[in-house]
């Protein structure tokens, strides 16, 4: 049994927590916050231990790995401590804001032969999988267009809860690092990291914020093909993220955890039952409801890396996968600022 402590109480730690209670061979075995009522709140909820220092969950030998859910910026001091104690880590996106800083946490890591995985639960939705399986068999042709979607809407209430979001130092950035890295780890796991990017990004329905909330990023793949990342926190009332693969040989479309268009030239049973499976042509796309429970892709990938750390298999996303999308981000806000693409070598 794998037992995991959880470092920052907030939402996104609700999910990581009904994931864990998912995953045999795992435990949620505590968690810190440095605001004591959040503890006793999240103990009770989740009948776990309650840690009113970070320095406490760290020294318990009975925690084998630490989850940080933790603001984004505030990800670097508890990831240093739990690998000077020795604790494996998982690591909410970005696993820090800067590359510069995530690097520091992946070469401790390394010295200290502590395991560590950033969090890109979209690849483990079983319609990404597909997706990525028809790839891998070269059912598409040659691709011509992968294209991201990231319109989502988020509130004055939401920059202004907990006062750290949308603030260069502790989000790293605005609709790229903090929403749409999801869909940046999402085209480079499935075409490979693009040679070069182009971005404009602006701040267009946030004028609290220091941040863009409005950002489209082009990207040219190796083989020719384009890609395009449109992301915002400004598209009222907000929409499921999708993207879509387009070749020579066939087109797909993802809408968050559903598959909404499957098409090939070359087709077989396995095709009908998947359109099937999704309900494929069932749903106007404003209407697509989710397919899996929101916690069931954080469930695979907790269930990955705790194969991992059995000594069984190996880390999907790896320490470069868990980098990779931030510095394909700063190379886009580098784009952005000088108005010029940019190789992305070295990514």
């Amino acid at each position: 049994m794998k037992k995991f402590g959880f470092v920052g109480l907030g939402v996104i730690s609700e999910i990581h927590a009904r994931a864990l209670k998912d995953v045999r061979g795992a435990e949620l075995y505590g968690g810190f916050s440095p605001i004591p009522a959040q503890v006793k709140e999240f103990s009770k909820k989740w009948d776990c231990k309650a840690y009113y220092s970070v320095e406490d969950l760290m020294k318990d030998k009975e925690i084998d790995a630490i989850a940080i859910c933790s603001p984004s910026g505030a990800h670097l001091q508890p990831a240093l401590r739990a690998i000077e104690a020795g604790k494996h880590l998982i690591i909410e996106k970005p696993i820090e804001v800067t590359s510069k800083r995530a690097e520091q946490i992946i070469a401790e890591a390394q010295k200290k032969g502590v395991t560590v995985t950033g969090v890109f639960q979209s690849r483990f939705y079983e319609a990404a999988q597909q997706v990525k399986q028809a790839l891998l068999r070269g059912r598409f042709g040659r691709i011509s267009l992968v294209d991201a979607y990231v319109k989502w809407y988020r509130s004055r209430e939401y920059y202004a809860a907990g006062g750290w979001r949308g603030t260069w130092e502790m989000d790293g950035g605005g609709a790229l690092m903090n929403q749409s890295i999801h869909m940046v780890d999402m085209l480079s796991w499935l075409m490979g990291t693009p040679e070069e990017i182009y971005c404009r990004r602006d701040t267009l329905g946030h004028d609290e914020i220091e941040v863009e909330d409005t950002a489209v990023v082009t990207m040219q793949f190796s083989g020719g093909a384009v890609g395009v990342l449109e992301g915002t926190t400004a598209s009222y009332p907000g929409f499921y993220k999708r993207f879509e693969v387009s070749g020579t040989r066939g087109s797909v479309i993802v809408e968050e955890d559903r598959i909404v268009y499957w098409q090939f030239e070359k087709e077989d049973s396995f095709d009908t039952e998947l359109r099937e499976k999704y309900k494929v042509g069932s749903f106007s796309r404003s209407d697509v409801p989710r397919y899996e429970a929101e916690h069931s892709a954080h469930a695979r990938q907790y269930e990955n890396f705790v194969s991992v750390l059995k000594g069984e298999g190996n880390l999907m996303i790896d320490d470069k996968a868990a980098v990779r999308p931030i510095k394909l981000i700063e190379s886009a806000y580098a784009s952005a600022r000088e108005n010029r693409p940019i190789k992305t070598f070295g990514c």
